[in-house]
């Protein structure tokens, strides 16, 4: 799972931050480009594909619902 590509059911913030990475990266901006990776909800969702790709579901199930609480925290 590609991780930096947006996918259509990813959570429209973690869209935007993929895009603003895809940005950093070509225009070699690599100190926003780690601010980005870095950001607590790429954390998530990278921990979450890296859960998928190693075959646990649960797990990464666990990790998708705390991302999607803290985006919706964080928009109230």
């Amino acid at each position: 799972m590609c991780t930096r590509v947006p996918r259509s059911d990813d959570p429209d913030a973690i869209k935007l931050l993929k895009r603003e990475l895809a940005v950093a990266v070509r225009e070699e901006d690599y100190r926003a480009a780690a601010r980005i990776r870095d950001h607590p909800y790429m954390v998530l969702y990278r921990r979450m594909a890296a859960l998928r790709s190693e075959g646990m579901l649960r797990e990464a199930d666990n990790v998708s619902t705390e991302l999607w609480s803290l985006i919706a925290l964080n928009q109230q």
